[in-house]
């Protein structure tokens, strides 16, 4: 099974605060059967979560992918954003600033 819409990152938006949160999200994950997670923070909510793609989704991307293999957790972690549909998405899809899900052609929309 593959969850499609995961708030794992820690301390981006509205879900895990901490690493010890995403780990624990990711293993109760595991336990009911899925083995891939996208971790799809809020992003391009104008004044609360803009979060676009940069060095810090990176940076929090690749130390939860570390965590989650290094904790030794059954489930493989892929990038995306669920984006707030605005105008100006086209745009920001463009430039760089909005994943997909996991760097395909489709998208999450909130």
């Amino acid at each position: 099974m593959i969850d499609i819409h995961a708030h794992i990152l820690p301390g981006i938006d509205d879900g895990a605060l901490e690493m010890k949160d995403t780990l624990e999200m990711v293993r109760m994950a595991a336990d009911s059967g899925v083995t891939a997670m996208i971790a799809t923070p809020h992003c391009n909510i104008p004044g609360t979560f803009e979060n676009y793609f940069g060095e810090d989704y990176t940076e929090r991307f690749y130390s939860v992918e570390r965590a989650v293999r290094e904790m030794g957790l059954p489930v493989e972690i892929y990038p995306g954003m669920e984006v707030f549909a605005t105008g100006d998405v086209p745009e920001l899809l463009a430039a760089g600033k909005i994943l997909t899900l996991n760097k395909s052609c489709y998208m999450l929309m909130e």
